[in-house]
């Protein structure tokens, strides 16, 4: 097996293969990451009104649909919260989340890449 040839900052080829490669997925994460945030601040948008708009939840009452109507914002509510831990705090290897690209980004490794 031939020795590995050593780089700049005393760093091997496959170091700086390995590095790369890491990089390259961190990248990955972010764009998934940053995807999964938009679709989160999509439902957010849509809940919006539905929570803030009073003359809109008097009017639905006064129809009688307030129970329904609750019920339904309160679905709504429910799914934007987990859609927003799991952005934030997904153990899961194969899903991207803040807490896993915090974690690679404070290992040594990556950071001197």
């Amino acid at each position: 097996m031939p020795p590995l040839t050593v780089l700049s900052r005393g760093k091997t080829a496959s170091n700086q293969i390995v590095s790369a490669d890491r990089i390259v997925k961190l990248q990955a994460q972010v764009d998934s990451l940053q995807k999964l945030l938009i679709r989160a601040y999509a439902k957010f948008l849509f809940l919006r009104p539905m929570i803030v708009n009073e003359s809109l939840n008097q009017r639905i009452s006064a129809e009688e649909r307030g129970v329904c109507f609750r019920e339904l914002r309160n679905w709504l509510y429910r799914d934007f919260v987990l859609e927003l831990v799991k952005v934030c705090d997904d153990s899961d290897e194969r899903t991207p989340s803040i807490r896993q690209l915090k974690e690679a980004l404070a290992d040594a490794e990556t950071c001197a890449s």
